[in-house]
């Protein structure tokens, strides 16, 4: 494979991660708030003050060894004891829910918090991964060129930068994978109002997660264009396939 076929491959690789990440959209979260809103529609809100969401304090992240995946997977092992006791404090809560139906659909969104928060940051840590493993083709193909004596300067920073955003990126998926939302009930009239807060943190919480994974896929794919740009030593450009590029 040439040079500038790699190139065009490992476009073609961030081209299809763009497109995981679309699919791995906010669609099922939108979905989960509309049954919440349904849910809960009936319920008198009275005035009172927010209700704060808790979450596991995270522990200090190492991103030096081992898999963003296999760290994910770690980190969701290390709190396991603490979400059983968060579902055993719940089912304590719920038993001033006179209103059975209530009870149920509570349980349900605790349930599909954790399972949707799980199932997030796993995809997310494969797509780092996998963004890791073509930034690493990337840097040997950068240092190939530079033994044969072609200015990598340009295309070395954006190297550095990619590694920066997949760190950054890798640090908040870990993060997130190990936070855990919790619901302060105090009675069954304020049941709204407890709920919807901690709902939109756990939203923006995953939307903020998604745009760091994003800003680390744009990052390797400038460094895979600068790879496609490296002068040679005669000053000849190679080529550069737009039409990919432009995907």
């Amino acid at each position: 494979m040439t040079e500038d076929a790699s190139t065009a491959y490992y476009i073609r690789v961030i081209t299809f991660i763009s497109r995981r990440l679309f699919l791995i959209s906010t669609t099922s979260l939108v979905l989960f708030i509309a049954f919440t809103a349904f849910s809960f529609a009936q319920q008198p809100v009275r005035t009172s003050q927010p209700t704060t969401p808790r979450t596991i304090n995270p522990t200090q992240n190492d991103t030096s060894s081992g898999s963003v995946a296999e760290r994910v997977a770690e980190r969701k092992a290390a709190i396991q004891k603490q979400r059983e006791e968060n579902k055993a404090d719940l089912t304590e809560k719920l038993t001033i829910i006179k209103t059975a139906a209530k009870s149920t659909a509570l349980q349900k969104i605790d349930t599909s918090v954790e399972n949707l928060n799980g199932s997030k940051t796993d995809k997310w840590a494969l797509v780092l991964d996998t963004l890791s493993s073509v930034l690493e083709r990337i840097k040997v193909k950068v240092e190939s060129s530079e033994a044969e004596g072609a200015d990598v300067s340009a295309v070395s920073q954006l190297v550095d930068s990619a590694q920066a955003a997949i760190e950054e990126a890798s640090s908040t998926v870990e993060t997130q994978a190990e936070k855990t939302y919790t619901f302060e009930i105090t009675d069954e009239k304020t049941l709204r109002s407890t709920v919807q807060p901690v709902i939109q943190t756990f939203k923006q919480d995953l939307t903020n997660t998604l745009a760091s994974v994003r800003n680390a896929r744009d990052s390797v794919r400038e460094a895979a264009k600068g790879l496609s740009q490296i002068s040679t030593p005669a000053g000849s450009q190679k080529a550069t396939d737009s039409a990919i590029i432009e995907q």
